[in-house]
């Protein structure tokens, strides 16, 4: 497994506010969380110190902030780890540059699934963090029952890479749940994917969302010339898309979970990431988002080498 760049010295640690107030001051934008209409946290940009005050971090931050760092930096980013990862994957392919950015990294417990908010509370239930209790609309719950899937598979709640680090240290689950709700025969996966491919609306929300996606200007499925995909929403054609951009992800997906997220129909794309992510760890001994100096495997193939891992 590749080995994580840390700071030789460990960041320190402070309040969130101070920590906003030095990347104000050095970049004179701070890329984070702001309160939306109803309460919840969304992207936002501080570029004042009155903009600054309403930067804040809570189990409604459930958007990977990495994707709207590459257009603003240089900048200050306030992020959780698994956003972390991102801007380490982006800084190992050169789409960002180390010195640009001043990472705020939050020690994070994990975020709300806010679809499943939604269901269970009604359209806009805000989701809150007092204490160590969890409210939503002003009620408590249990924050294991609505804590996102992607932060059941998480076993890494410590930022890797920052200037500067917020909160407390946090324990993380004995171990992850992968795989939950993927079927076993295979036959029952391929129905499983039938069905799945045939919710699809190639509305692109998927690539959108996810901050390694970074070609969409010239992405195939926009093409006419190589005319590779159609337009049309049939389980045959969108498996060829999900499978076009799995193969682009490979050895570079850090299971942040933005794709499952923004998905409208639910389609369960983070059992294909983590076979993704699995498959990067077999073959190659390398976790993608855990090094910046370590390029993706593919970004380093060889053509000359002899043997080549079979999984």
């Amino acid at each position: 497994m590749s080995e994580t760049i840390i700071a030789s010295a460990p960041p320190p640690v402070m309040e969130l506010d101070e920590a906003i107030k030095l990347g104000l001051e050095k970049f004179g934008l701070v890329v984070g969380w702001l309160p939306g209409r109803d309460g919840n946290l969304a992207p936002g940009f501080a570029r004042s110190a009155e903009q600054a005050e309403k930067l804040g971090f809570g189990p409604s931050a459930v958007y990977n902030v990495a994707r709207y760092v590459r257009d603003k930096a240089p900048c200050a980013v306030v992020a959780k780890p698994c956003d972390i990862r991102s801007l380490t994957q982006m800084i190992a392919e050169d789409m960002l540059k180390r010195d640009e950015l001043f990472i705020i990294g939050l020690r994070c417990e994990g975020v709300a699934d806010m679809k499943k908010a939604a269901k269970e509370y009604g359209f806009g239930a805000r989701v809150e963090a007092v204490g160590p209790d969890w409210l939503v609309n002003g009620e408590k719950v249990d924050k294991a029952g609505l804590l996102d899937a992607r932060c059941q598979k998480c076993l890494r709640r410590e930022p890797l890479l920052a200037d500067v680090v917020v909160g407390e240290p946090v324990t993380p689950p004995a171990e992850a749940v992968r795989y939950a709700g993927l079927p076993e025969t295979v036959a029952e996966r391929a129905a499983f994917w039938e069905r799945e491919m045939a919710k699809c609306v190639r509305c692109y929300a998927c690539r959108n969302a996810c901050p390694l996606c970074y070609c969409q200007d010239v992405c195939v499925v926009q093409s006419r010339n190589p005319h590779w995909v159609t337009d049309e929403a049939t389980p045959a054609e969108n498996w060829m898309w999900q499978m076009i951009r799995m193969a682009h992800l490979a050895g570079r997906c850090t299971e942040c979970g933005e794709c499952n997220r923004a998905c409208p129909v639910d389609i369960r794309l983070d059992l294909m990431t983590q076979d993704l992510a699995d498959m990067a760890r077999d073959l190659f001994d390398y976790e993608a988002g855990l090094d910046p100096e370590q390029k993706p495997p593919f970004v380093t193939y060889d053509k000359e080498r002899d043997e080549w891992p079979v999984r």
